[in-house]
């Protein structure tokens, strides 16, 4: 599950999901703030290139946490122009999540 805020970022994610044989992947308008799921529905959160945007990532966060699972996983990615560090791993996220080809 997939969502955004602009009908334009999910054209092109069902793009790159249809282009790389993604049947199972679905996308929405939502907000992050208010997200239109019930709790604990998610086993992994990513947000990539968002937080530094945000006006209440705090609140964000909470949010997300609400609709993981006991024991689920949030990934955050940002932009930082003198390096780059993703934790965890593309290997640990992929061993825990139990998934390949998304990292690949």
């Amino acid at each position: 599950m997939g969502i955004d805020r602009e009908h334009s970022q999910l054209a092109l994610a069902r793009e790159a999901a249809r282009d790389r044989g993604l049947a199972n992947a679905t996308f929405q308008i939502a907000s992050l703030y208010e997200l239109p799921f019930p709790n604990a529905s998610f086993d992994f959160a990513f947000a990539h290139a968002l937080f530094e945007h945000l006006k209440e990532p705090l609140q964000a966060l909470v949010e997300i946490r609400r609709v993981l699972k006991p024991g689920g996983l949030v990934a955050l990615r940002s932009p930082d122009w003198a390096g780059f560090f993703l934790l965890p791993t593309r290997r640990i996220a992929a061993k825990r999540l139990n998934i390949t080809k998304v990292f690949k």
